[in-house]
């Protein structure tokens, strides 16, 4: 049902199938979190994304749930930028705590978003990834280039007062 026919020899376990369902379909707040500390531990969002892509492609997990998979590969890799810049000091330590928060910020957005999308009935950002989407794989790059958008947009309007609570915190 979820997973191709590698995976078959556990496939049909009982503890396998609630371990799944309880990742795509039960709680997306865990889905959310496990995402984001898989993309640390593996250190690279590549392998997530193209999970994420096939699972919808396969149309094993709906629209929103990819959309909570992607939010919460979006942490990780903010998380990421935050262990690589434990070294460091100086400007290289302000660029990647900069990023390290932007990253949390537009993650944590996505997420309210997601929940009051969810909460109201309305789907905003699913009514508008679906509508210029062909593909599969096109719906989860233009959710990956919706989101890189509102970073950037984001970063535009608060860079200044980020940049100087940054250097505050750590000069």
């Amino acid at each position: 049902m979820f997973i191709n026919s590698q995976s078959g020899a556990v496939v049909n376990l009982p503890e396998v199938q609630s371990f799944i369902m309880m990742l795509t379909t039960a709680n997306p707040l865990l889905t959310f979190f496990t995402l984001a500390a898989f993309v640390v531990l593996v250190q690279s969002a590549i392998p997530m994304l193209f999970i994420a892509i096939n699972l919808f492609a396969q149309q094993a997990i709906p629209f929103e749930y990819m959309m909570i998979i992607i939010y919460g590969i979006h942490l990780g890799n903010a998380s990421r930028a935050y262990i690589f810049s434990m070294g460091l000091e100086g400007v290289s330590k302000k660029i990647f705590m900069f990023q390290t928060l932007f990253g949390v910020i537009v993650a944590l957005l996505f997420l309210f978003i997601y929940y009051l999308e969810t909460f109201l009935g309305t789907h905003f950002v699913k009514n508008l990834i679906l509508s210029l989407s062909i593909t599969p794989a096109m719906t989860v790059l233009n959710l990956i280039l919706f989101i890189e958008m509102i970073v950037a947009t984001i970063s535009m309007l608060l860079s200044k007062p980020l940049s100087s609570w940054i250097t505050r915190l750590y000069t």
